[in-house]
């Protein structure tokens, strides 16, 4: 069973370094550079791949076109072995860019290490978010993530200021260290993603909510590495394989929920010595079968607290709740409409035993004021319309 879980982690591994490789990439090494106006760009099969700006405006526009032809990426540029930033004028001015409708790409090392720059306004075009795209640009607090993008590729956002990200569903992979040392808050992965590198949340210090993607199967090293605010997590429902090192120095972690479609988890997941605050491990799955796909020193934990095993349990939903099995949610659903039923039946008869008896009037007479009335001969009692006898002294009405 461990070794099917580690073939399926390398083939998917495999499968989307095939596919980030498939990218149209940037310009192969040794292209010209050419210049229009205050723009440095590439031409790649036909295309025009923006990768420098020498002017010194606060706030830019890419252009769409450049000498009439269209821009579709934007990239890094070098010059042999030397990388060049893309705001190369002097001291970095701007502090704002916007990349125009149509581009699709931004390669690798577009914008690394652009000190100035705080924003970057992104087309709904883009599709793809190369490698260190923003890498190191140490004062980048907002970026969107358009919703066609589908690749985010290592390194992308590393070391920025990034506190918030709205990932769009459709987003299908996640590359290592692309948020590493960000000051990012909360990651709400959509279920489209099906592939997240090792690292990918590292070092995220104030990381304090993490939902992972149900289309995940598995987990890569050191996912969320030095999150020191990171209190719980709950591993998707498909999740298969859990690589070591997962939670490295989670000092505030209190409590894991694992799912029982785990096949392995690796002994080194769980480090106790650098988990002082874990209390509690919960395996939806049986405690032999626990034993069975994890590692013996996850036994050997050694922290402040006794760690505690749940197994069998339910695991959290996403509204913070537990998710019920189907059989036991039909069991509670009849319980309750039973329950209803009861309470409504006592209800029913409360009422019905409070109900008051109608007063008699004799088996033939009624009260003079109900329908009408005659006159008894022998007493002189009015007696109801359709009475035959009077009701007082019983006298035959004539």
């Amino acid at each position: 069973m461990k070794k099917t879980a580690v073939l399926l982690a390398a083939l998917t591994v495999f499968f989307f370094l095939c596919r980030n490789a498939g990218a149209r990439g940037g310009p192969e090494e040794g292209s010209i550079i050419l210049q229009w106006g205050e723009w440095s760009y590439y031409i790649v099969e036909g295309e025009a791949q923006v990768c420098g700006y020498s002017g010194t405006d606060r706030e830019i526009t890419i252009p769409s076109e450049i000498d009439g032809i269209k821009v579709t990426a934007v990239c890094g540029r070098s010059q042999g072995v030397i990388f060049k930033r893309f705001f190369s004028a002097g001291e970095p001015q701007t502090v704002s860019v916007t990349v125009p409708e149509g581009v699709k790409e931004l390669n690798r090392y577009c914008f690394k290490n652009c000190d100035a720059l705080e924003r970057a306004v992104l087309p709904s075009t883009l599709e793809r978010i190369g490698e260190e795209a923003f890498a190191y640009s140490e004062n980048l607090t907002e970026v969107n993530i358009p919703e066609n993008v589908r690749w985010i590729g290592a390194d992308a956002f590393s070391e920025t200021k990034i506190k918030s990200v709205a990932l769009p569903e459709g987003l299908e992979g996640i590359d290592e260290n692309a948020f590493e040392k960000t000051p990012i808050t909360e990651i709400a992965l959509p279920d489209s993603v099906t592939y997240l590198g090792r690292e990918a949340f590292s070092q995220c210090g104030q990381l304090v909510s993490a939902k992972l993607s149900e289309g995940l199967t598995e987990i890569n090293s050191s996912l969320f590495e030095g999150c020191t605010s990171l209190k719980t997590l709950s591993f998707p429902q498909n999740v298969k394989y859990v690589d070591y090192g997962v939670f490295n120095g989670c000092t505030a972690l209190e409590s894991v929920y694992y799912p029982k479609s785990a096949e392995y988890i690796s002994s080194l997941t769980l480090l106790g010595e650098e988990l002082p605050r874990l209390t509690d491990i919960y395996f939806e799955g049986t405690e032999s079968k626990f034993r069975e796909i994890s590692g013996s020193s996850v036994y050997d934990i050694k922290n402040e607290r006794e760690v505690t095993y749940h197994y069998n349990s339910p695991m959290p939903s996403k509204s913070g709740g537990f998710v019920l099995q189907p059989i036991t949610a039909v069991f509670m659903v009849i319980s309750a409409l039973l329950l209803c039923g009861l309470a409504a039946a006592l209800i029913f008869c409360i009422k019905l035993k409070r109900l008051k008896t109608p007063p008699k009037y004799g088996n033939t007479a009624f009260a003079p004021d109900v329908l009408g009335s005659w006159k008894c001969e022998r007493c002189g009692t009015v007696n109801g319309s359709i009475g035959e006898y009077c009701y007082k002294c019983g006298r035959r009405r004539k």
